[in-house]
């Protein structure tokens, strides 16, 4: 398993006191954002980070920065796991959504996940972490194939990611404002539950596409850590009416990269 360190966090944190989500679910305007961060969002600099000094210099040479329950964390998490980097690569716990935590000279933007490798580059966003992580051994298991089927994978991982970012802005609003602060057009349309609704609705009819059944890939990655955030975190009762979704998260938490990723408690 991996190390678990900490980042501007003065003393153990409990589970429950978590300071929830990076804000990738809620994207700001590109100019509120730290340069790099902008930068290191685009394709064509993965070539360059891809393209740096030999993975693993020493003993956790690349950092990975998370929150236990971001959702977006548990992605990277999944495939560095997947990919059996668990010696090369260091898990640190990030102190977020706190004034004057050192994280924040880590990575201005002060979102998760957040990736530093080995020669001091930083990368943020989950697909971009997830995908140098897969790159990273020469040896890519996520990588989408060509053609119909990679198009149809990417239909399926945006349908996954929709239902993963509407359900973070819920998370936020009800965990991090004070009542009297909360959006009342977000709780009308999130707190009733009509859209975790109606996206449950439209993957009990998907879960049964052959992507969604077949070898590991990243749109099933993405609907585990979204179901995982709705069960442990909203504690929404999106299993009633949905038995094939909710089968088909019972068997992915069973895979072991998955279960590494579930906080004490379970589902």
């Amino acid at each position: 398993m991996p190390t678990v360190a900490e980042a501007g966090k003065p003393s153990a944190t409990r589970w429950e006191e978590e300071q929830l989500v990076g804000d990738e679910a809620c994207p700001r305007p590109a100019a509120t954002l730290a340069p790099q961060a902008v930068r290191s969002r685009s394709r064509g600099e993965f070539e360059r980070f891809a393209a740096g000094p030999p993975f693993g210099r020493g003993p956790a040479a690349i950092k990975l920065y998370i929150t236990p329950l971001s959702p977006y964390a548990c992605m990277a998490r999944i495939v560095m796991v997947e990919k059996r980097l668990e010696a090369r690569v260091e898990v640190i716990e990030a102190r977020t959504r706190v004034a004057g935590s050192p994280y924040y000279a880590i990575n201005p933007s002060g979102r998760v996940p957040y990736l530093v490798r080995d020669d001091g580059v930083g990368m943020e966003g989950s697909e971009l972490i997830c995908e140098y992580l897969d790159r990273i051994d020469g040896t890519p298991a996520f990588a989408p194939p060509s053609g119909e089927q990679g198009l149809e994978l990417r239909r399926l991982e945006a349908s996954a990611r929709s239902m993963m970012d509407g359900l973070t802005v819920w998370g936020r609003e009800l965990r991090h404002r004070p009542e009297e602060e909360r959006s009342p057009t977000i709780l009308e349309h999130e707190h009733e539950r009509e859209r975790s609704r109606r996206m449950a609705d439209l993957w009990e009819k998907e879960i049964d596409h052959p992507l969604m059944r077949g070898p590991f890939n990243l749109a099933q990655v993405t609907l585990a850590c979204a179901l995982l955030y709705e069960s442990q975190i909203l504690r929404s009762p999106w299993r009633e009416g949905h038995p094939k979704l909710a089968a088909w998260l019972d068997e992915m938490a069973r895979r072991p990269s998955v279960a590494a990723t579930i906080p004490p408690g379970g589902l």
